[in-house]
C-alpha cells in the first residue's frame, strides 16, 4: 500500500472519485490505499451535525449535478425546437451538442455502473473443483490413512460417475 503520509495528496482524490460512483475497492486499486484507510477518512469526514459524511455528500451533490445538467440540456432542446430553421446558428447548435455530448457521457457512466453492480460471480468450474478436492483427499489420506486411499482408489470409477451425472443435472 501507499506510504505513510500520502493521505494530504490522495485524500481529496479519493473523494472524488467516491463522488464519481467508485467504490471503496476500487478507489483503493488506483490509488494505492488500504480499504480500510479509505474508510477511516470517510468517517472521519462526518460532522457531529450531519447525518452524511462529507463523501456521501460529495457523492450526492454529484447525482444533482448530473440531475441538472440533464434538466439544461431539455430547456436548451425546448429553446431550439422553438426557433425558425434559419435562427439556429452554429453557436447555438455547438450548445446543444456539446450539452449533449456531457450527458451522453454521464448516461454511459451511469449504465456502465449499473451493470457492474448487477454482474454475476463467475461460474465455478465445478469438474475442476470437484478434481482438485479429490487429489487433496488422496494426499490427506495417503499420509493419514493408507487403508482409506485405498477405499478411495476402489470407489474412484463409481465417485466419478456420480458426480457427473449429479452435475450433469444441475446446469
Amino acid at each position: 500500500m501507499g506510504a505513510k503520509g500520502d493521505r494530504a495528496a490522495k485524500e481529496p482524490l479519493a473523494k472524488d472519485l467516491y463522488a464519481q460512483g467508485n467504490t471503496l475497492t476500487e478507489i483503493s486499486e488506483r490509488l494505492d490505499v488500504s480499504v480500510t484507510s479509505l474508510s477511516k477518512w470517510k468517517s472521519e469526514s462526518k460532522r457531529p451535525s450531519s447525518d452524511l459524511d462529507e463523501w456521501d455528500l460529495a457523492r450526492q451533490g454529484h447525482r444533482a449535478f448530473v440531475d441538472e445538467l440533464r434538466a439544461m440540456f431539455k430547456e436548451q432542446l425546448t429553446y431550439v425546437k422553438g426557433l425558425r430553421p434559419s435562427e439556429r446558428d452554429s453557436a447555438v447548435m455547438d450548445t446543444l451538442s456539446k450539452t449533449a455530448a456531457i450527458v451522453r457521457k454521464w448516461d454511459d457512466i451511469e449504465r456502465a455502473e449499473a451493470a457492474k453492480a448487477q454482474e454475476v460471480a463467475p461460474e465455478i468450474d465445478r469438474p475442476a473443483l470437484f478434481l482438485g478436492n479429490l487429489e487433496w483427499l488422496a494426499i490427506k489420506l495417503r499420509d493419514l490413512d493408507p487403508e482409506g486411499l485405498k477405499v478411495l482408489a476402489r470407489n474412484f470409477d463409481a465417485l466419478i460417475i456420480q458426480f457427473k451425472s449429479e452435475f450433469a443435472n444441475s446446469k
